[in-house]
């Protein structure tokens, strides 16, 4: 039988018509399942952080990295409080912390933290507005509780700084540097990087943990101090809550690719010269002592030390200069006025191991030899005297866990290099009672103590999963050694 033209041409629109029909009935299946879906299915494929754990079990980390992930604009508004309240301290000039660790106080307490604690130190602080002294240096502690709690759990610890640099001139600023700035991922402003991206990824973390109501394998806890002699005021005021077996990590080093971590941390003694010499008119034969050109002569005469006491250590793969002077001043008189005093500071950092009072007694010596020369006397004062505490090990448990949660977190950039420093941070007190400590963050180091300081939103992101990637950590046990079964 023969078919036309017209045949094949109706009977090709109708299995047309069909497909279509089809293809139509699919389309309203789907909008109308899409339709059931609750709201923020829509956007979660655009919120998932990379590599989220395949573990089984590891529901709760997945919960607290989407959560993370999507945290941008608490992080604009945690750092805004922040720069907000300057916390300079009284030994730069300023009115100390305690603006900001009461924002800081009442703001935990607003999240719901369970255990929220204020362990202030000694320290004097002068107002402004009525000249006043009051002696406090405030010092907080927080923690989210795990399952076994502080007693008898073990915790990770964080433990960040709450005092900024000086901003320095202002008119090197783009703005006040009291004022945030927003410039696409990237923050400005005093403290934004230099201790507050720290203190604020600790923060996201806690509050994931408080909102979701979520009881992590270990308890979380982060202290906020001020200096390093506040965080010594906590460690021996509540002995208690330290114990040899938790995890301390201190995000006070690093780098921008978080490939360096900080095990140990050099040896330091500050000593302040004072030169008595003779004043005269500039014009006067030079015949005279002159306490500026002994002080100029002295610090000729320092690169003899760093030759004297430098070393080799493996941690240490760049070794700073063994003395350095870091401040002078004369005391008084015009330009045509030779002053009878000179005032200079040296800062001596020396590999852990190295004895200090060798390196003071050089520096003495060294002194002397001046004095003799010049006809002048110095008096030598030690501002601090520090030797160094012993490094962590390279296979402690925090040392592994942070290597873990970093590789996990950001695959593309180096698992952590363990190295030592040449800035002492907190660290140095817990490994000072044998506690193993690491120092980590995501931090580009010449970004410290300049005008406009800048941090990146990302980085606050990545630091905040990080920590909950310890905290989480499947191969750390949360019972202390003692007390497991």
């Amino acid at each position: 039988m023969r078919t036309s033209c017209k045949d094949i041409l109706i009977s090709d629109c109708l299995f047309c018509l069909h497909r279509l029909q089809e293809s139509m009935a699919k389309f309203f299946v789907f909008f109308f399942l899409l339709c059931l879906a609750p709201c923020h299915a829509l956007g979660a494929p655009m919120a998932m952080p990379r590599n989220l754990p395949e573990q089984p079990g590891m529901a709760d980390l997945q919960r607290v990295l989407l959560d993370l992930a999507g945290r941008q604009a608490d992080i604009i508004a945690f750092q805004r409080e922040l720069v907000s309240r300057p916390a300079i301290g009284p030994e730069a000039g300023g009115l100390g912390e305690e603006d900001k660790a009461n924002w800081l106080t009442g703001h935990l307490n607003e999240m719901g933290i369970p255990i929220v604690e204020r362990l202030d130190s000694i320290g004097r602080v002068q107002s402004v507005d009525t000249n006043a002294f009051r002696d406090v240096r405030p010092n907080i502690v927080a923690v989210h509780p795990g399952p076994h709690g502080l007693e008898s759990g073990r915790t990770l610890w964080v433990i960040c700084h709450l005092h900024v640099a000086h901003p320095g001139p202002l008119e090197l600023w783009d703005g006040s540097p009291w004022k945030l700035r927003v410039a696409g991922n990237r923050l400005f402003g005093r403290g934004v990087m230099d201790n507050y991206q720290s203190i604020t990824a600790s923060l996201l973390l806690m509050d994931s943990l408080s909102r979701k109501k979520l009881v992590p394998p270990l308890n979380f806890g982060l202290v906020l101090h001020a200096q390093n002699s506040g965080f010594r005021h906590v460690l021996q005021t509540r002995p208690e809550l330290f114990k040899p077996d938790d995890l301390y990590l201190v995000p006070d080093f690093g780098a921008e690719d978080g490939a360096a971590a900080s095990l140990a941390e050099k040896g330091l003694l500050w000593l302040k010269l004072t030169i008595q010499g003779e004043g005269r008119h500039a014009s006067e034969a030079s015949g005279r002592a002159s306490a500026l050109e002994a002080g100029s002569r002295l610090i000729t005469r320092l690169p003899e030390l760093d030759q004297e006491f430098s070393g080799v250590d493996e941690l240490f793969t760049s070794l700073a200069p063994t003395c350095t002077p870091t401040q002078a001043a004369t005391d008084a008189g015009g330009l045509n006025s030779v002053a009878p005093s000179y005032t200079m500071h040296l800062d001596c950092r020396f590999i852990p191991g190295r004895n200090v009072e060798s390196i003071e007694q050089r520096v003495r010596e060294l002194v002397e030899h001046t004095d003799r020369e010049f006809g002048v006397k110095t008096e030598v004062e030690v501002l601090v005297r520090y030797p160094g505490a012993p490094p962590t090990p390279p296979d402690s448990e925090v040392v592994l866990a942070l290597r873990r949660a970093v590789k996990n977190q950001m695959p593309g950039n180096p698992v952590p290099v363990m190295q030592g420093s040449n800035t002492r941070t907190a660290a140095s007190l817990l490994r000072e009672r044998g506690f193993p400590a690491v120092a980590w963050s995501i931090i580009n180091p010449a970004n410290r103590q300049i005008a406009n300081e800048f941090a990146d939103i990302d980085d606050h992101i990545n630091e905040a999963m990080v920590f909950a990637r310890m905290l989480f950590d499947r191969e750390i046990h949360s019972l202390p050694t003692a007390t497991r079964p």
